[in-house]
């Protein structure tokens, strides 16, 4: 899959995508690609719907190879994830 000039990129995608799993973040709170999701409230449950979520919104299947327990610990961890998994 590629992405042209006029689609958003692969990080905008996956933070819409996160932000309404993170039941804590506040409205309007910046969330950086470091800050931890868990603390957030990413729990292991959202964490599964979260995973639905990403494979509908770019039309693909995460291996189970690509998920570590890190995966989805970072909004950077789940876009390195996704790039992998888009290749």
């Amino acid at each position: 899959m590629s992405i042209t000039a006029t689609e958003p990129s692969l990080r905008q995608r996956v933070r819409t995508v996160v932000l309404p799993h993170l039941r804590f973040l506040e409205p309007d709170t910046p969330l950086s690609t470091d800050d931890q999701l868990a603390e957030l409230g990413l729990d292991s449950l959202a964490s599964i719907n979260l995973l639905f979520d990403l494979e509908t919104e770019f039309d693909t299947q995460i291996s189970d190879d690509l998920i570590t327990d890190n995966s989805f610990t970072t909004l950077g961890e789940i876009e390195k994830t996704m790039k992998e998994a888009l290749g």
